[in-house]
């Protein structure tokens, strides 16, 4: 696993590099690099070993994911990350819409063989897009602690155990995010400005993207995280926000601990959920909509207290 997280420090390096080489395209170039030859190693490095899960805590770790066709074929390398963490989780679940897969025989060999060494491969009625990552996982396992990650990103050995230092039904600790930028009368302003960390962070002002690899325990939450009509009227293809907007709602402490190194499967895809919410600035409208609905949830604290 050494190599592995060499090569995912050496991909995630990147985003401290002077801007100049962003211009001259030489970052791009060196993460497509690194991405097509991990595309070819990793798969024959997570071939050659095999760990299993050993169910030993209480309340358990428990690792959640979802996927769609697009991305079936790669998740097995996301969920070999997970088998390899250093500190191995009690359960992994991929929660499957059956309205995309019908069948199990149907999947990638891969996924049908990591079942044998613990990975839970659950089939839900309905597609709730990645909304389906944290709720049947919330409602099933509401006193464990549950780490929400993507389908497309290979993962440190280290993130769980990172993740987990420290933790509390109070805690939501997480490995990456972005600290929001506010106007002068206290709004949050829009999300292509807010800024990314690589270091630790603490404060109200922070807004974790639940993907990149989120610890919490869903009883700690308020009722309505569940309420699924509810999440996909507000903000259908942002779960990140609904899911910040129910932990500031809870007043839990959010903390970004050390670092996860992002590194995706897939850097050339299209259909992605970044590309349209930023891209697109569907961010900022569903961020609208559950500012409204909940009172201004996202709204700097000082200003909060002045205006009222």
């Amino acid at each position: 696993m050494k190599i592995i997280d060499c090569i995912l420090k050496s991909y995630s390096s990147t985003i401290n590099w002077p801007k100049l080489l962003s211009k001259l395209k030489i970052t791009s170039i060196w993460r497509r690099t690194l991405v097509a030859f991990g595309m070819f190693f990793f798969p024959k490095a997570f071939s050659r070993i095999k760990t299993t899960l050993i169910k030993e805590r209480t309340p358990a770790i428990i690792v959640s994911l979802t996927s769609y066709p697009a991305r079936i074929d790669k998740v097995w390398l996301t969920i070999e990350s997970i088998f390899l963490q250093q500190l191995k989780p009690d359960r992994i679940v991929l929660w499957l819409s059956k309205e995309q897969f019908t069948r199990l025989e149907d999947l990638p060999q891969e996924l049908i063989a990591q079942q044998k060494r613990g990975l839970e491969i659950r089939f839900v009625d309905n597609d709730y897009k990645s909304h389906k990552k944290y709720l049947y996982a919330f409602k099933e396992f509401p006193n464990d602690y549950i780490v929400l990650i993507d389908d497309d990103i290979i993962y440190p050995s280290t993130m769980i155990a990172n993740l987990y230092e420290g933790i509390s039904p109070q805690n939501v600790h997480c490995s990456y995010g972005s600290v929001i930028q506010w106007s002068d009368n206290g709004e949050p302003r829009p999300y292509r400005d807010w800024k990314s960390t690589t270091d630790k962070y603490y404060g109200d002002d922070f807004f974790f993207g639940s993907g990149g690899g989120t610890m919490l325990m869903p009883a700690s939450l308020p009722k309505e995280t569940c309420d699924i009509d509810l999440a996909l009227e507000l903000c259908p293809k942002a779960d990140d926000i609904w899911l910040n907007a129910m932990c500031r709602r809870a007043g839990l402490t959010i903390s970004k601990v050390r670092s996860a190194l992002i590194y995706p499967t897939n850097i050339d895809s299209k259909d992605t959920l970044y590309r349209e919410n930023i891209g697109l600035g569907k961010n900022d409208l569903q961020l609208k909509n559950v500012n409204n609905h909940f009172s201004n949830v996202f709204r700097q604290q000082s200003k909060l207290d002045i205006t009222e």
